[in-house]
Parts: structure tokens; C-alpha cells; sequence
């Protein structure tokens, strides 16, 4: 539903009308575009390269090689790539990826940036052999893939188009919403001067030297582009069947309620506290919260409501709990103030406890509850994360305070270590409200209605699906931001990523919420159907973290103050193109649920709605909020399409 504490690569499942894939195999030829820089669409150079595609059967599962024609060429991220667009391309025109092992052969990349901007190419590729059809020779493209299956924006795209152009194309695709692109700055577009600063128009410029650019939306639209051929599209719901049941609807608003009442509990109860006055400007801003909640409420946006009133919850109880560890140390007892960690690590297990038993006990029996298991199992992932960095970073507390009171470290450095008991107390919080997300959640499932049945069958092999998907997008971040950042701050990956982690909480998402189901942490959930589930929603949540992480920091570019805080987008155009877009998918495959699991999921529904309401803000965190929230209620379509469907092979 939400996540207290925090998905470019996209896995858009299913077109209505399109065939099944054979297990057939075969090949194509195609030549993507890249461009040489300190990073992709800043500076430098386009060119063109080779590339063959290769499909076989496969009974062991999906694999995916890489082989090259000369030594050193391509680069980890390249490869990455390569395995998202085979496994989204596939599930695009209803394949199987289980049932197929991919090869490409290419020539080297050596010393060029090869992101993630030819996904989009290598995706219809597979989709064009799966049809049995060719791409068109005089065509190329540029274009990352977005989790519901439209086409990101990149940079570079002048360059790029420079670079099809010299190699004689005659078409060349590229994402919407970037028609019109800045050069300047030492960059170098088809005919025009380093340093212009002009803003030029992609189409005109593309028609004076012959060639035909085409923006394209989503994958169809590529397909039409470089296959020339359409592929069926289905039809989006209309916004009015996006709305929740009103059994569905109440429960929310008093759910909503139900968190704005422990809020305002929360900050009677510090009031209460000899120190109360010095966190007044944090109860400010926990106060905003609070009132944009309420004035949702009373406009009938429960959803949006329930965001905010989570979002309020979480900040009112983190302060809290902070007065109250402060309020013990005024006592003179600092031993008294650190044993609240304790009593509180102790109250936040109980609450874990109960959510593991309310999970072991819950059956799915539609596809419409399986999801909204699933959405639950990602909020008690959630928590258990929060409880692990809580304990971790007391941890690590307590032997600094030793090694200040050994070393005979004045009170001044004892308190400011003290300040930072902020930082466990909020993972408490995190894991109290991320327990109570989960909870919730389960409330919603005993109220969802309609769907096919399901069993569950093979749940196994589709949580290794989109741990694949995840685990790519991970290593995408990694490689375009994470490594950048070190190499220009001269700090390890590990240090910039360990800072990352405290500043960009759905960075940590995306990392843990992926391993941990394997840790034996998970309560119960050790084995058989429990861990299968686990493995999938951790999955699932690391995929909409670290895709909107791309999103961010790669494909719309966002520009950061001297604090780190969110001052800008790059590519604002981009980003207003991109929610476009994704409300509509949002619709679209909502629609292709109904049609092959019998309903659309609650999880997708609440999606939506949160994601309307927040596009339409003016603020930039906003903005990017609502299309993480678009792109979770696509996916939350798609994953009761794909489960849909395999129930049907299971028959």
C-alpha cells in the first residue's frame, strides 16, 4: 500500500491480443547508439555499434551471455542491461523468459558509456524475434524502459542522432517529451557549434538531413517504429473504474483516522515531557503533515489521505520518542535515558510478532488478495529492516560512548553522541508503523472482492523473476551514480553508498529489502510458500526503490542544493511527459488485470489514487512520489497477469 521508508527497468507483462510466444528461437541484428563522457547526455560524442541477438529453448531456465568480438569490450552495466531488456522484451508479447536461454555478440565498448539508453532497442529485439519478425535495417533507437513499460528519457539524444545520422539511418526513435533538448557546454549535435546554448528541435533537425525521428511512448510504439508493424494495444480503464469499492473506501478513511489519532496522542504525550519546548520546530513540521492529511480527508481522497496521515504518524512518533529518551538524560541518569532503546526494541518484536502471526494464518484464494499478501509481506519486510539498522546503529553507539568515557571525553562530545540516539529511535518508529502498514494491509485483503482463484503455483520461479529485475536495477544505480560519485569524490563505493543509505532511505530499500528474506530474519517465513512470498515482495519492493532511483538520478536528472536536498530537475519536460504517460499505463493494465485475473488489485487502486493527487503538487519530491506510485499500481497489475496466467498453464 505504502511504505514508511522507501521502482527505469521495466517487466510490462502482457498486451491483450498478442500470442503467446513459441518456444521457437532465432535471431537479430541491431545497432545501438552510445555516446562517449564523463556521463551520458553531459558531454561527448555519439556512435553506433554492432549487435546480434540470439534466442534458444531453454529447460533449465532463463541465462543470458554475453560474447565478444574483441577483448575488454563490454562493461558489467552493459550486461545488466542486456538481461532486464531480454526478460521485459519477452514478457512484453506473453513469453515465458524461463523457457529461453539469450546471447548477444557484440564488438567493443571499451572507453564509451554504454547505460542503460539502448534497453529500450534491446527489448523490442526480443519481442521482434519472439514474432518472428525483422527490424527494420535504417532504424535505431534510444531509450531506457520504465518499470509499466514506457520509454524513459536519456541523454545524449542530439548526439545520438548525430551519430544515426552519419551511419545512414533513416528513422530514429527516441523517448517523448524530449523533442526539443539543450546543447551547449562542449557538446556537439549534427551540425551545430560546441557551446551554441541553442535549444533545438529533434524532428526539424532530424528532417534537414533526411531523417524521420520518432517519439515514441512505450514498447508498442517502439515495435511500430523499428519493426514498422503494430502490435494490438489494450484499452485503458476509464479513471472512474480506478475508484476504490465503498467498503474499501470506509475502511481507508478509518484507517486514515486511525493514524491522525495516534499523531495528535503522540504529541499530547510529549507536551507531558519537562523537555517539551526544544523540539517545538519538529513538532512544526510533523504539524504540516497533519493538516494536509486532514484537509485530504475531508476532500474524500482517503488514499492520498492515508499517505499523509502514515507520513504524519511516523514524524509525530519519532519525535516523541526522541523527547522522551532526552527528558530521562535531564534526570542526570544517562544509563535511565539509554534503556529506553531497550523497552522500545522490546514493545517493536511484540508488534513483529503479531504481524508474523496474522501473515502465517492468512490464505489467498483470489489473485486480488495474493497481491495485497504480498504488498503486506513487503511492509513486514520493511519493518524488520528498520528493527536491524535500530539495533545496528545502537549498537555502534554504545561502543562509541565506552571508547569517549575510557578515552575521558568531555560531557560535550558525550551529548552530542547522545543527539544521535535520533538515529535508532526513528528505525523504532519506522518498524512500529511499517507493523502497522502490514496490518492494515491484511484489513484491506478481507475486504477485496472478485478475481480468479489462485494456488500459487510457481510462485517460486517468479520471485526469481524479479529478483533478477531488481537485483539489475541495483547494479544499474550502483554503476551510474554510486561509482560516479566515488570516482569524482575519491571515496570507496562502499563509503558513498554507506552515506547514501542515510540520506536516501529508498537507496537502503533497495538493497535490503531484497536480501533479507534469506537472512532467517523473517519470522516464520523460513520455507515452502511463506518464503516464496517473502522472497517476491522483497523482490517487488527493492524493484520500485531502485527504479525510481534511476529515475532520479539517471533519466530525469535531479539537481540537488549544497545540502542534498531536492532543489530541481533536469529534464523537467521529461518528468511532465513521464507522469503523463504513466497515469494512462496505470489504467492500461489495470484494464489487461481485469480481463486475465477477473479484478483489479486493491494495492493497484490505492497506487493510483495516491499518485493522482500528488501529481498535481507543486513541489518536485511530490512529483516523483506520484510516479513511483504510478509505476507501483502498473506493476501490481502485472504481477496478477503474470500469476493469472501461470495458474492457466498449471490446468
Amino acid at each position: 500500500m505504502v511504505r514508511a521508508l522507501s521502482g527505469l527497468l521495466g517487466i510490462w507483462m502482457l498486451v491483450a491480443g498478442c500470442s503467446p510466444a513459441t518456444g521457437r528461437g532465432g535471431s537479430a541484428e541491431v545497432d545501438f547508439l552510445w555516446i562517449k563522457g564523463v556521463r551520458e547526455g553531459r558531454s561527448g560524442e555519439g556512435g553506433m555499434s554492432h549487435a546480434r541477438v540470439k534466442l534458444e529453448p531453454s529447460r533449465t531456465g532463463m541465462s543470458l551471455g554475453v560474447f565478444e568480438t574483441k577483448p575488454g569490450g563490454t562493461s558489467e552495466l552493459w550486461r545488466v542491461a542486456l538481461w532486464v531488456a531480454a526478460l521485459t522484451g519477452t514478457l512484453q508479447i506473453n513469453g515465458n523468459p524461463l523457457d529461453f536461454r539469450y546471447s548477444v555478440e557484440t564488438e567493443t565498448l571499451a572507453g564509451r558509456v554504454d547505460g542503460p539508453s539502448a534497453g529500450g532497442l534491446f527489448a523490442v529485439a526480443v519481442m521482434a524475434i519472439l514474432e518472428g519478425d525483422r527490424l527494420s535495417e535504417d532504424a535505431t533507437m534510444t531509450g531506457t524502459i520504465n518499470p509499466d513499460g514506457t520509454i524513459g528519457p536519456v541523454g545524449g539524444v542530439i548526439q545520438k542522432l548525430a551519430a544515426a545520422t552519419k551511419a545512414g539511418k533513416k528513422r530514429f526513435c527516441f523517448p517523448v517529451g524530449q523533442r526539443f533538448e539543450e546543447v551547449g557546454g562542449g557538446t556537439e549535435g549534427a551540425g551545430e557549434q560546441p557551446g551554441s546554448g541553442q535549444t533545438l528541435d529533434v524532428i526539424e533537425l532530424a528532417r534537414r538531413e533526411g531523417v524521420e525521428a520518432v517519439e515514441v511512448e512505450d514498447l508498442v510504439q517502439a515495435y511500430q517504429c523499428l519493426v514498422d508493424r503494430p502490435l494490438p494495444r489494450t484499452k485503458p480503464l476509464r479513471r472512474t473504474e480506478m475508484a476504490l469499492s465503498s467498503a474499501e473506501y470506509e475502511l481507508l478513511k478509518g484507517k486514515a483516522q486511525d493514524w491522525l489519532v495516534r499523531s495528535q496522542e503522540a504529541y499530547e504525550a510529549s507536551r507531558q515531557l519537562s523537555q517539551a519546548e526544544k523540539f517545538e520546530p519538529l513538532w512544526q513540521d510533523a504539524s504540516l503533515e497533519y493538516d494536509d492529511a486532514t484537509a485530504l480527508l475531508n476532500e474524500g481522497l482517503v488514499a492520498a489521505a492515508y499517505w499523509k496521515a502514515v507520513t504524519s504518524y511516523l514524524s509525530s512518533r519519532t519525535v516523541l520518542l526522541a523527547a522522551a529518551m532526552v527528558d530521562r538524560l535531564s534526570t542526570g541518569n544517562p544509563v535511565e535515558a539509554l534503556k529506553i532503546f531497550g523497552e522500545l526494541e522490546e514493545e517493536g518484536k511484540k508488534k513483529l510478532d503479531k504481524v508474523f502471526e496474522e501473515l502465517s494464518r492468512t490464505n489467498a484464494d483470489s489473485l486480488n488478495r495474493a497481491v495485497l499478501l504480498l504488498d503486506a509481506y513487503e511492509a513486514a519486510i520493511s519493518a524488520v529492516v528498520s528493527r536491524e539498522f535500530a539495533k545496528a546503529q545502537y549498537g555502534d553507539l554504545l561502543m562509541r560512548m565506552k571508547g569517549a568515557l575510557e578515552e575521558g571525553k568531555d560531557v560535550k562530545e558525550l551529548v552530542g553522541l547522545f543527539a544521535e540516539m535520533y538515529k535508532p529511535l526513528s528505525e523504532i518508529a519506522a518498524l512500529e508503523v511499517n507493523a502497522g502498514l502490514a496490518l492494515d494491509n491484511l484489513a484491506l485483503l478481507g475486504e477485496a472482492v472478485g478475481g480468479g482463484g489462485t494456488r500459487l503455483k510457481r510462485i517460486e520461479e517468479v520471485a526469481r523473476l524479479f529478483q533478477g529485475a531488481a537485483s539489475a536495477n541495483v547494479e544499474y544505480f550502483d554503476a551510474i551514480f554510486v561509482r560516479e560519485v566515488a570516482d569524482k569524490s575519491g571515496k570507496s563505493m562502499e563509503k558513498v553508498a554507506t552515506v547514501l543509505m542515510e540520506k536516501e532511505p529508498g537507496y537502503r530499500t533497495a538493497q535490503f529489502n531484497l536480501k533479507l528474506p534469506d537472512s532467517g530474519k523473517m519470522g516464520w517465513a523460513e520455507s515452502g510458500l511463506p518464503l516464496s512470498l517473502a522472497r517476491l515482495a522483497g523482490a517487488l519492493s527493492s524493484f520500485f526503490a531502485s527504479s525510481s532511483l534511476v529515475a532520479k538520478f539517471y533519466s530525469i536528472g535531479v539537481k540537488l542544493d549544497s545540502g542534498g536536498n531536492l532543489a530541481g530537475v533536469e529534464r523537467e519536460k521529461a518528468l511532465v511527459a513521464t507522469l503523463t504517460l504513466a497515469e494512462e499505463k496505470a489504467r492500461e493494465n489495470a484494464a489487461l488485470a481485469l480481463k486475465h485475473a477477473g479484478a483489479v488489485p486493491e494495492s493497484a487502486k490505492v497506487a493510483y489514487q495516491i499518485a493522482m493527487v500528488l501529481r498535481d503538487r507543486t513541489s518536485y519530491q511530490d512529483k516523483l512520489d506520484a510516479l513511483e506510485q504510478f509505476w507501483r499500481s502498473s506493476v501490481w497489475s502485472q504481477v496478477a497477469v503474470y500469476l493469472a496466467r501461470l495458474e492457466k498453464e498449471g490446468m
